[in-house]
Order: C-alpha cells, then sequence, then structure tokens
C-alpha cells in the first residue's frame, strides 16, 4: 500500500497549533517527540503538553484534535491513545477500553460510549 502522507506532513500539520500564550507551534516547542507511519498507513504521534495546570491546555488540545481529523478524514488510521474519554470519542470510529493493563471492552465506538460502565465510570453520567 503507498501512504499518501508523509511524517513530514503529519508534523507540518502539528505545525498548524500554536501555544496561544507565547505563539510558537508545538512542533518548534518540543511537544511532539514523534511521528511514525507504518507500511499500512497507522499514523502514531508521540507528544505532551506542557502541564496539567498550563490555562490553555485544552485549546491546544482542540486545535491537536481539528488537525487529527483533517488527517483522519484524507482516510489515514489514526492510533490515539488518549485519557480525555468525551474528546476521543468523537474522533474515533472503534475504541478499546483499558483498566489496570487490560482490554476490558471493545466496539464501535457509539455501542462503547453507550455502555452503562463507561458512562458511569469515564463519562460522568449515568
Amino acid at each position: 500500500m503507498t501512504v499518501a502522507f508523509t511524517k513530514e506532513d503529519v508534523r507540518e500539520g502539528l505545525k498548524q497549533v500554536f501555544d496561544p500564550e507565547i505563539g510558537i507551534n508545538i512542533v518548534d516547542l518540543g511537544l511532539v517527540y514523534d511521528a511514525d507511519i507504518s507500511d499500512s498507513g497507522d499514523v502514531l504521534v508521540t507528544m505532551t503538553l506542557t502541564s496539567l495546570g498550563c490555562p490553555l491546555g485544552p485549546v491546544i488540545v482542540q486545535e491537536v484534535y481539528r488537525q487529527l481529523r483533517r488527517i483522519s478524514e484524507a482516510g489515514v488510521t489514526i492510533l490515539l491513545v488518549e485519557q480525555n474519554a468525551r474528546l476521543a470519542f468523537k474522533l474515533a470510529q472503534h475504541a478499546y477500553v483499558m483498566e489496570q493493563g487490560r482490554v476490558v471492552l471493545s466496539g464501535p465506538t457509539q455501542d462503547v460510549a453507550a455502555s452503562e460502565h463507561v458512562r458511569n465510570a469515564y463519562l460522568g453520567v449515568g
């Protein structure tokens, strides 16, 4: 399979995400450690935010998700490991729920999000 995206394409897309306080993109800030694309076209981005207490962290996260959605809509599979279930469910087509290192639930995102366990434990509803 020929991959339509390159590692540089992914990095360039993420360069469109800026820290709103200092105006520097997250790649140049060093928050994106790596971007790998498998032969089958799967993308793995290893990154972090500045800190949990960063008041503008949510703005950066939203911009990263916007870029991931753009990449996904181009037909690229994205493996996303995320603790914010609400945000991850907006992007994902398939979800895995892990607890203590084990997959306890998986399936189409809509089904996983509707699970009583997920609604109670991760979405705060139910």
